[in-house]
Formats: C-alpha cells, structure tokens, sequence
C-alpha cells in the first residue's frame, strides 16, 4: 500500500476518533441533563444483545424476534420523545458520521470507493498545491492599481479589470457546476493573469476541492521527464479536479514531447470533464503556430472560454 493511501486509512481512523469522542460527549450531556435517556438506552443495549443472541444460536422463533423488536422500537420512541422535550434533536445520539455514503469508511461497499476516499487520496498527492503564501486571492486583487483613463472613447483599464475580475470569480464560485471547462486568459505580460489564476485556485481550494498551479515550465518539464523514462506520475494530471497552468508559451519546445503531451493532457482532461484555466502571453495564432490545430480547437471548443486582454492595456508592473 502506498504512503498516500496509509496515510488517508489514518485518517479515517482519525476521523471516527473524533466522531466517537464527540458521541461520548453528547451523550454525557444528554445523561446529565435527562437521566431517565440513559436507563433507557442501556435497556435497548440489552435488547440488541438478546437479538445478536438470537440470531447465533437461532433457538428465538420468529415471534420472539419480533417481540424483541417491538420492546426496542417503543424504547427507542420513548428517548426520542425525552430528548425533544428536553431540548434535543431526536437524532442527537445517533452515530456521527462525516460522510453519510460510506459512513467515514471509506467504501461503499467491499469494491467500491467513496467518493471520499478519491479525494483525499487526491489531496495527498497535492499537498503542495504549487502556490506560495503571497499568491493571489481575490480579497486582495485591487482594481484601484489600473490606469482609470478611457483611450479614445474605450473602457479604461481598471474598469476592464473589475469585469474580468467579477468573470473570474463568477467561474471560481460555480465550481465545479461552471459549463466552462478550459478557461483561457491571453494578454501581454504584467496585466495580472497570474493574479486572477491563482485567485481562481485559492478561491476553489478554500471550496474544499482539489486543484494544483503549474507554470509551463515546471509542467512541460515534467512531461520531458516521463518521455525519456522517468517514473513520473501523468494520471495525477489527467485526474486534478481543477489544473492551473501559467506562462504556457515561455516553455523550452521539444520534439515528440510538447505538441503530443500538451494535447493529451487537454484533450483528457476536457474528455472527463475536468476543468484547465491557463493563463498565456500569446495569442490565438501563436497557439495554433506554437501547438497546431489540434490543441487550439481542444482550448476553443464549445465548453471553453478565451479571454483576450487588449493589447492597449499596459504593463502595471513597469
């Protein structure tokens, strides 16, 4: 077993700990305020006895199984009725559980994962998520940083950008129910794409789903990797919720690596329904140069959005 999946048995250990502890301390509380509540289950405890009993031996008829039942279910009504009228919900000492499908088991039954269980398996091969502690957030995109002057009648920079701002938050906030799968942002270096995507990431992370920033660089040197041999891990790539790839265009072009690992990766991912924000210095027709057809109809196709910041709009940076 790898250390990803030791790692997430351990916390599904840890989690039913803490599901068990906080069952003990309701009910504690429930005892304490409502004795009669204790006497009352500790009398349906011995009924399930007499029923785990019945069932070993198989010496109770069926009569005397369904009067055992009966006995629990008039118990189990008279707690429920004593845990309202003493301020609780009726489910207030049923088990807990952080997920109702597998009951923090991990499984649903013996060959079946939960959809849990993927996701932390996930977020054990992304701990490191790729972005650093000052990374972009929307909390802290300020707009006021943009040149507010209209040039020759058109909109001004800022109010460009509290637009493209208001997009990027509208697709982090509907994830993963956004139609839009390949988000897409062209512009010229220094106009805050990598802000935004990193935002977009924050803000999903922050959801609770899993994504992961790239740059270029460190993506395509991952794909160089794996084709002359390393053992490096693509399926993580085809399987990340949300993938972020920034700078795509400033990566070193290798033959039978870029073109073919780039498409693949796009092509699976939007095959599976799985959501790439990329954020580029170069246009439409530089992709279709630098990529070919193939990958640009991929990034343009109808559950893709390309957004070109105009080439007016200067470097803040500078």
């Amino acid at each position: 077993m790898s250390i990803a999946h030791e790692n997430v048995k351990a916390r599904y250990q840890n989690i039913n700990r803490l599901n068990e502890k906080k069952l003990e301390d309701r009910k504690r509380e429930v005892y304490k305020k409502t004795p009669k509540i204790e006497e009352l289950e500790l009398r349906i405890t011995k009924l399930n006895l007499e029923t785990l009993k019945a069932a070993i031996t198989l010496d109770n008829s069926d009569k005397e199984r369904n009067d055992i039942e009966k006995k629990k279910n008039k118990l189990q009504a008279e707690v429920n009725s004593l845990l309202l009228n003493s301020g609780f919900k009726e489910d207030y000492l049923n088990s807990i559980n952080k997920c109702e499908k597998c009951k923090d088991t991990g499984y649903i039954d013996a060959k079946t994962r939960c959809d849990c269980y993927n996701k932390y398996i996930l977020e054990e091969r992304t701990k490191d998520s790729g972005l650093s502690k000052n990374s972009g957030t929307f909390e802290t995109f300020e707009t006021k940083i943009y040149n507010n002057k209209k040039q020759d009648g058109k909109v001004s920079q800022e109010a460009y950008m509290k637009e493209l701002k208001k997009r990027a938050e509208e697709y982090a906030d509907s994830f993963p129910s956004e139609n839009v799968l390949n988000f897409v942002l062209m512009g010229k270096p220094g106009t805050g794409k990598t802000f935004l995507i990193e935002s977009i990431l924050n803000r999903v992370l922050a959801k609770g789903f899993v994504g992961e920033y790239y740059t270029a660089s460190r993506l395509f040197t991952i794909f160089y990797n794996h084709r002359m041999g390393e053992r490096v891990d693509l399926n993580l790539l085809m399987e990340l919720p949300l993938l972020v790839i920034d700078d795509l265009g400033t990566e070193i072009m290798t033959k039978n690596v870029t073109v073919e690992y780039f498409y693949n990766l796009i092509n699976e991912r939007s095959a599976k329904g799985l959501h790439t924000i990329i954020a580029t210095n170069i246009n439409s027709q530089n992709i279709i140069d630098r990529y070919g057809d193939r990958v640009f109809s991929r990034l343009s196709a109808k559950n893709s959005e390309t957004i070109l910041i105009p080439e007016r709009f200067g470097d803040i940076r500078i």
